[in-house]
C-alpha cells in the first residue's frame, strides 16, 4: 500500500472500505496476506494519537511498515518527486526486518507456515 496517506492507514486499520482499493486491503487482511506499507505522511499527522494507535493495529495484525520519515507540514507537494517509487516497488521477502535503523517496530507474516513476527 503505497504511497498510504494518514487517511488510508486509518481507514484500513479500522476496516472502512469505502473504495475499491481499502476493500481490497481489508479483504487481504482478513485473509492474512501479507501487506506491505510505504506511508506518506507529515510530521503533524505522524504524531496524531489516532495515527499511533492505528499504526500498531495494524502492526499488530502482521501488516509491514517500510520505513520513511515524515515529511514537514506543508511540504508535501515538495515530496512527491523524492518519493521511493523504486522500493515501493521492490518485492518484498517474509519474516524479515524492513527498518532503517531507526528502531521503529515493524510486524510481518508468512501465511505459508503463520508465523508471525514483530520487529
Amino acid at each position: 500500500m503505497e504511497p498510504a496517506t494518514c487517511n488510508t492507514i486509518n481507514e484500513c486499520a479500522l476496516g472502512i472500505a469505502d473504495t475499491y482499493a481499502l476493500d481490497l486491503l481489508a479483504e487481504a487482511l482478513g485473509l492474512g496476506l501479507p501487506i506491505f506499507v510505504l506511508p506518506f505522511v507529515n510530521a503533524g499527522l505522524a504524531a496524531h494519537f489516532a495515527y499511533e494507535r492505528n499504526t500498531r493495529d495494524l502492526i499488530a495484525a502482521s501488516v509491514t511498515f517500510v520505513d520513511r520519515e515524515p515529511h514537514e507540514p506543508g511540504t508535501g507537494g515538495l515530496e512527491i518527486p523524492t518519493f521511493p517509487w523504486a522500493a515501493a516497488l521492490a518485492p518484498r521477502p517474509f519474516g524479515r526486518s524492513l527498518t532503517d535503523g531507526s528502531g521503529v517496530t515493524r510486524g510481518s507474516s508468512d501465511p505459508r507456515s503463520g508465523t508471525r513476527t514483530a520487529y
